[in-house]
């Protein structure tokens, strides 16, 4: 992966996300980074080419702001207050309170193969 090509950084403009977007047109999924200081990156994020889509038109919905920062690590992103879908997937995965003990196990063993779930 080239990360100045095909990753998010988790601070960034809508002008960048829409950019991604156009240069990357067969990518469904695009990693949102930190970048370190010795030029490599450490994985935070992801988001679906979809949910990319849907962070611009509700931060600029007329297109008439595309430097407006965005921090794609606001828990709003992550955990909606109003109870929907994640725009953005936390590394590890993350879960609502009401999930039952079952399912995240399920999602721990099955799904992701994960060893952590919040």
């Amino acid at each position: 992966i080239d990360v100045t090509k095909e990753c998010l950084y988790f601070k960034t403009r809508l002008f960048d996300m829409h950019e991604l977007l156009k240069n990357n047109p067969s990518l469904d999924y695009f990693p949102i980074v930190r970048l370190l200081d010795d030029g490599e990156a450490v994985l935070v994020a992801s988001m679906s080419r979809h949910n990319v889509d849907r962070v611009i038109a509700m931060l600029d919905p007329h297109g008439t702001n595309p430097e407006a920062a965005v921090d794609l690590m606001d828990p709003e992103l992550q955990r909606p207050s109003d109870g929907g879908h994640p725009l953005v997937d936390g590394c590890p995965p993350h879960v609502p309170p009401s999930t039952t003990v079952k399912e995240v196990y399920l999602m721990m063993r099955v799904a992701h193969g994960e060893n952590v779930i919040y």
